[in-house]
Formats: structure tokens, sequence, C-alpha cells
């Protein structure tokens, strides 16, 4: 007797696209929409990170939709269950004033799955598809499979076949490919890398997915007799336990002190409210166990420490934890948190000193805002961005319901009082929060519904705004007067990276004239209110000047 699996279920990623496991086999893990000019020279949409509308189909399918802001590059992406596994069709229409081309990445494929098996290609057999080295330059053409319009992969879960409507699709191997979709994962990309998009001409093509499974046999049910032996000590704290940040001091001991499942903090008024936040991180890292719950004294103190610093004393008759300053004193309850594990039972922590301070004062990270964002977003500071020791977020928002602007207002707008709460919440765990706002390049957001389209350097791709017009120095000193004013920043990001991605000649000397424009400008804003500003550097860079993100044209 023989068991078939037929399972295949589908599935979608925000920025990674469809995703479909057969026999509960993740085997693709994502698609993926380009639309550009010619020798990439410019991009003018993508589906990982552009805006789109995904609606789930009744029969467990997908409906992908865009359409830019100018209205130039629109179309969809309709997957439906077949069968055998499912069918994509795509609509693509281009109305811009000269041709362009897409790239469809119609299934990004896990090779672990795959690799142990052949693939043919229109009928002729492909070269293996075991793992090999290639030279980081390697391109698409050295990695690739081959070309052709069905594609079939004998592996040990069974054929999984893909056929386009159209020909030209291309396998390549992108395992170790510098490119975001392939990084961390071992994967297979077949798409179709230049479909030319005539004006005002749709483009309907389809391509089909189906999976025979593997007849697997019935192993028949075994009763095994097991005898259990006591374990060897499993916590050992002769040295430093595995802490993130690593702490510059750690000195340990044999033995360990009771902590408790709920230890009450004794903590300074300046920290008052604190042991709500820390207790939530404190008990998402263990179950609830048994046992009485120490006391923990904390207070700030000069230890001779830079900002944030902190001694943390583990004795066994007590735990202290001694701050710098108040974030100090934070700092030394996440690394009690971190130390404590079940022993005998019991949640303890080693016997012991632990001291620490920052090796850099800016320790941050970039997150968007967005109108259903409170829960994760809360979550993801107490027990994770806060537990780490960071102590900056910038805080992308420029897609907040200005009241200076309401009709650039979409689904994604996030209410200016929301806002206002996710800054006092980050303050109250002791993070300054930055507010970025796009100021110049990347503003879709403020040409959002065909508004303000005068001011826009390019009306017909409305991405960038033009500082020379005096309407555009208006514009962004009402909506940072407004952010200002409600969110009581200390410092403010205006962006300003990519500034001629999108609808721009290829003009170094233009972009530069524009950010030079610009900047005063900007820089006004940050010294009529009294706060510092930031900006992303790469426009200031130019290649080989850092690791990535070196975008300027040239050193001058």
């Amino acid at each position: 007797m023989s068991v078939l699996l037929t399972t295949v279920v589908l599935g979608f990623q925000w920025n990674a696209g469809l995703t479909a496991s057969f026999s509960g086999v993740p085997v693709v893990r994502g698609t993926s929409i380009q639309v550009y000019e010619p020798g990439w020279t410019k991009g003018y949409y993508s589906s990982t990170y552009g805006e789109k509308k995904v609606d789930r189909l009744p029969d467990g399918g997908y409906e992908l939709r865009f359409e830019t802001p100018d209205g130039r590059a629109k179309g969809s992406q309709r997957t439906v269950v077949t069968p055998l596994g499912y069918r994509t069709d795509y609509e693509l229409l281009w109305t811009g004033p000269k041709p362009a081309n897409a790239e469809v990445a119609a299934a990004i494929l896990w090779a672990p799955a795959l690799d142990r098996g052949s693939l043919e290609i229109d009928g002729k057999p492909a070269r293996s598809l075991r793992p090999r080295a290639f030279p980081e330059t390697a391109g698409i053409g050295e990695r690739s499979f081959g070309e052709g319009r069905l594609f079939r992969f004998e592996s040990p879960i069974g054929r999984i076949e893909l056929e386009g409507s159209i020909g030209g699709w291309v396998a390549f191997d992108a395992r170790g490919y510098n490119q975001p979709f392939a990084e961390n994962d071992d994967v297979f990309w077949l798409g179709h890398t230049g479909l030319p998009l005539e004006p005002g001409k749709p483009l309907r093509f389809s391509v089909e997915v189906r999976f025979w499974p593997k007849e697997l046999p019935t192993v028949p049910v075994a009763t095994v007799g097991a005898r259990g032996r006591p374990a060897p000590r499993a916590a050992d704290a002769d040295g430093p336990l595995p802490l993130v940040p690593k702490p510059k001091e750690v000195r340990l001991e044999r033995g360990f002190v009771p902590l408790g499942p709920s230890p009450a903090l004794d903590l300074p008024w300046s920290l008052r409210g604190f042991e709500k936040d820390w207790l939530d991180f404190y008990g998402a890292l263990w179950e609830r166990t048994e046992g009485d719950s120490a006391k923990v004294r904390v207070r700030i103190g000069d230890l001779g420490l830079p900002p944030e610093g902190y001694r943390l004393s583990i004795r066994r008759d007590g735990v202290e934890a001694v701050g710098q300053d108040a974030e100090g004193a934070r700092n030394a309850l996440y690394t009690l948190a971190m130390l404590a594990r079940p022993v005998g039972g019991r949640l303890q922590v080693p016997v012991g000193t632990v001291r620490d301070w920052p090796s850099a004062g800016f320790r941050g990270v970039h997150l968007f805002v967005g109108p259903d964002s409170k829960v994760f977003q809360e979550r993801l500071f107490r027990r994770v961005i806060r537990p780490l020791k960071m102590n900056r977020v910038v805080f992308q928002c420029e897609r907040t319901d200005w009241s200076a602007f309401p009709g650039i207002r979409t689904e994604l707008t996030m209410p200016r009082e929301a806002l206002a709460e996710r800054f006092d919440f980050v303050r109250g765990l002791g993070i300054e929060p930055i507010p970025l706002i796009q100021s110049l390049g990347h503003m879709e957001w403020f040409f959002a519904n065909g508004q303000n389209l005068d001011l826009a350097f390019n009306p017909a791709s409305p991405y960038t705004i033009d500082p020379r017009k005096p309407g555009a120095k208006r514009a962004l000193e009402a909506i940072w007067d407004e952010a200002i004013r409600l969110l009581q920043p200390k410092t403010i990001h205006f962006g300003l990276d990519e500034i001629d991605m999108i609808g721009f000649p290829d003009d170094p000397e233009l972009a530069t004239r524009l950010w030079e424009t610009a900047l005063p400008i900007l820089s006004g804003i940050a010294e009529r209110h009294g706060v510092r500003a930031m900006l992303w550097g790469d426009m200031a860079l130019a290649p080989g000047e850092a690791v990535d993100a070196a975008n300027g044209h040239d050193a001058e």
C-alpha cells in the first residue's frame, strides 16, 4: 500500500509575493514584478517595495493589483487553484512616452527541495542542480540552467512543472547571488528578465505550475520501549553566557540565586512604570515556574562609567542593579532577565557580576509606521529592540494625516494622534524617536491621489519635489512645522536618498543642484526649531567610499 500526498497550499507575503507548499514542503518562496527602463537605467515599479492591493480569492488563490502614482505602470497577477497546482495570469500595461521592460519572477524556488533531482527544459536535460561555486561577479548568464517555456523538475518529493504561455523564460542558480531575494536563502530563480512593454498595449501571459507527488510507502506502526536516565548537569556558569550585546566584563561563579516567576523591582522614582515593560519581556522568555519571587534592588549612582553603563551584582543575599543613569539601570535589568534560566524547576540566575557600557552612542533601527502597526511594534520594542539595548529609532512617518495636506490621505495613512502615542511609547522605554519624512526624493506620498503635481520635478512621474519652486519650500515648512509641534523630537530626518531614481534625466549636475537648493531650506527648518538634522548618506558618497549605498556620481 502507498500514500499519495497532493496538498498544495498557497500563501502571500507582502514583500516576497506568492508562496506555495507542495505536500508540506515550501517549494515556491516568492514572486515579483519589476517595471523598468531598458538597460535598468530607471526603475518604475517593484511589487517588492511598491504599493499594491492583494486580495484572497474564494478558491484559496490570490490577486495582486498595482498602479504607480502617475498611472503609467499598472497591472495584475491573478493566481487560481487548479487540479494539479495553480495558474497565474498576468496583465501589464505601460502608458509612458517610450517603451519599457518588465521583469517577472514567476517562482523563486527553494533549492534544497529540488537539487537532488534533475531538470529538463523543453524536453532537454539541463545541467546538474547540485551546488557549485560561482565567482562573486557571476551574473545570470553564468548561473543559468537554460531558457525555454516548459521546465520539469524531478525531485525527491515528486515532479514539478512550470510552463509559460509565452517563450523566453529562464531559470538560474541564485544561491549566493547578490540580490535581496537571495540573501540568506538557497533558491533558484525562474522568470522572464526582459518582457517588452509597448506604450498603450496590454501584455497578457500566464504561468501554470503542476505537481505530481511521489508515492510514499506506508510505514508500519511500531512500539518502542524506552528507559530514561538522568541527564548530566546542563547549566554551567563557569564562563560568560551568550548575552546580546556581549558585556565587556562578566565574572560568574558556581551557584545560582532564585529569581522566581515575577521578581519585584525596587525602582527609583525616575523609573516608575518600567516594571510592566520589563516583566512583559521577562515573562516572554520562559513559561511560568513555581517558587517565590525575589526582590531586585535598582538604583542610579556614579559608577565612573560612560552614560548608559551599569553594574549588575548577583549575590546569594540579593540582586542589585546599578545604572550610571536611568538608561543604564534599564540595561542592567534586561541583562538580568537574559541571565535567567530554569534550574531545578525554578527560574534562577548565576552568582556573579556583570559590568557593561556602550561602545557606540547611537544604536538604532529604522521602522515604518502605519495604521495597523501598534500591536506588533509595541511587542517588538518591549521584547526585542529595547532588550537589545537600542537607544534610537528612526520612524519613517511621512504617510501621516497631516492637516496641512488632507488630500494625500490613503489606506496607508496613520492618524496623527496614533503617531504621537507611538513616539511617547518608545520614549517611555528610554528610546529616542526620530521622525523621518522624505523631503526631496521618495515623495510619492506627497503626490498621492494626484495631489501637488505642480510642485513635482516631473509631474508625469511624481517622485521628486522641485525645491526651486516657491511652493515647495512652503509645503515642506508646513509639514515639518506640524510634525515638530506634534512629536516634539530632538532630531529630525529629511531622507534625501535616491533623489534621481524615477522620472529624472541622467544628469548628475542637475541632481547636485537640486540637492544644493534643498539643503538650505531643510537645514533652516531644523535651525528654526532648534533640533538636530539627519539625512541618508548615499547621495553624498561616491562609489568606493563605502561598502554599500554609495550612490553619488563621483567624489566631487
